[in-house]
This record gives C-alpha cells, structure tokens and sequence, in this order.
C-alpha cells in the first residue's frame, strides 16, 4: 500500500507535534501549516493525497481551501479534525458526495485512532476504486 504524501494543516503547536509522530511513519512525504495562507502556499508548490485539516484555524475555518481541493482533485483524501460537533454538519453538508473525506471529533478519547483508522480505511477505498477504474 502506497503511503500518501501528506498535509497537516494545525494552529495548535502540541496537536501539530503529536500528529506528527503519528503520521510520521504511516504516510510518505509529510508538510505542515499553521495556518491557511502557509496552506495555500505550500499548496500551490505541491500536491498531496492526504490533507489533514483542523476545521478551526483561529478566526478562520478551513473548509473554503478544503471544497477547492476537493474540486481540484476529487480523490485526494480529506480528514477534517474539530471538537465542535457543529464543524461535522457543514462538513457532511459539503462534502457527502465525496467519499474520500472524514470528519475526526477531537473531544473523542480516541480521536489518534480516529485519524488511523480513517487514513487506513480512505486508503483502502481509493485502491478498490483505482483497480475497477
């Protein structure tokens, strides 16, 4: 299984750097962004198969440069984070058409796992979808 390069896009510098030793050996190439203009820069230099997003970045949500990924390149697996339950509602709103994309609640005890799981499972559907392809 082909390990996606990857965006981490996180305000909060200890989230960052647990996610980051998560991911570290489970994805290919791995980029960060603390915020949405170091996201679409980091962007518009690359490209990636995962982006792994908190919905909240400060004043900000990500989910305007999350929809034009997602039109851009509807494959690309998307993993929103939040620990606002609301965040998953406009989240399922825009995106339940796409069936690469998760929605991760923070406030869950397993929120890691979470993000495993939905990477590993993302992953899986993308390879059936590109050997039927």
């Amino acid at each position: 299984m082909k390990r996606p390069n990857t965006l981490i896009i996180e305000d909060n510098s200890f989230l960052l750097k647990v996610l980051k030793n998560l991911l570290l050996y489970r994805t290919g190439k791995l980029k960060f962004a603390k915020t949405l203009d170091e996201a679409k820069q980091i962007l518009k230099e690359e490209s990636f198969e995962l982006v792994l997003s908190d919905f909240h970045l400060g004043q900000e949500n990500s989910m305007p440069i999350l929809q034009s990924l997602n039109e851009s390149n509807p494959k690309q697996m998307l993993v929103f984070m939040s620990s606002d339950q609301n965040s998953f509602k406009k989240v399922r709103e825009k995106f339940s058409k796409n069936k690469f994309w998760a929605f991760v609640n923070k406030n869950d005890s397993d929120w890691l796992i979470q993000i495993e799981s939905a990477i590993r499972n993302l992953k899986t559907i993308m390879e059936s979808k590109n050997k039927s392809a």
